[in-house]
């Protein structure tokens, strides 16, 4: 019987305020690990990157067993992806451009051991 609670497979990207766009990075996220329900400290890699306005980071995934929910802080510390998420991606390899400074938060909604 498959584990029915949601896996929390997070990562925070913290972002500095920048007044200029700029020419932006590309960063695949877990790098050759990509996005996986295991095995990877997502948080320890984002803080191992400064990300910047016009940054770009890629999610590589099996969509059959992973999805990338963005949520916002409080339903990433509780690990919700139901409470209406902010964005919800599934093509197994999505790109997202920081536009704007902040905090962005994302979760997979899959349960664990899929």
């Amino acid at each position: 019987m498959a584990d029915h609670t949601k896996s929390c497979v997070v990562l925070i990207f913290l972002m500095m305020a920048f007044l200029e766009r700029s020419m932006g990075a590309v960063y695949t996220v877990g790098d050759s690990a990509g996005w996986t329900n295991t095995g990877v400290d997502y948080e320890s890699w984002a803080s191992s990157h400064t990300f910047k306005v016009g940054d770009t980071v890629v999610f590589n995934y099996d969509n059959e067993s992973n999805d990338v929910i963005q949520v916002t802080e409080e339903n990433y510390n509780s690990c919700n992806s139901d409470d209406n998420p902010i964005e919800s991606l599934n093509s197994g390899n999505d790109k997202i451009e920081f536009t704007d400074p902040g905090t962005y938060y994302y979760i997979c909604s899959f349960p664990t051991g899929v």
